[in-house]
């Protein structure tokens, strides 16, 4: 697993979460009431995930951040086991009007967090700031 060039994420995030059909039902979640509404999917493990975070995929460092928080609250241990795999939802949130939107992470369907969508017509990239993690796809 290692980034392609110039690629901000890796092979296996570029190929599931930033796939165009997985990233387009991600987006429709925008406009749907239904609140389970989003892209669901099984991680890598939490080894490959500490792997691509080590060689800077940006999903796998938001992965890894968001993963430990829950496993802390809801397993009571401080990190999962290297073989364990998580699910993750993957949702776009309208906040007010079509130009104010969040993505939703989600952790085994009950620890969403929010990260504010920040990005330019035509550009290449999205900033979300919690991190202001820049991913391009």
């Amino acid at each position: 697993m290692g980034l392609r060039n110039g690629s901000f994420v890796c092979d296996h995030c570029s190929s599931t979460v930033f796939a165009a059909e997985s990233f387009q039902v991600a987006w429709a979640a925008k406009d749907s009431s239904d609140p389970h509404a989003g892209f669901s999917y099984t991680t890598q493990t939490w080894q490959e995930i500490d792997d691509g975070e080590n060689k800077g995929c940006n999903w796998c460092d938001i992965l890894w951040g968001e993963i430990p928080v829950w496993y802390q609250f809801r397993k009571k241990k401080e990190y999962p086991m290297p073989e364990e795999t998580c699910k993750i939802t993957v949702r776009f949130e309208k906040h007010d009007s079509e130009e104010d939107i969040f993505l939703r992470v989600i952790v085994e369907d009950d620890w969403p967090s929010k990260y504010e969508v920040q990005c330019d017509a035509g550009a290449s990239c999205l900033a979300l700031s919690c991190n202001l993690t820049k991913l391009r796809f």
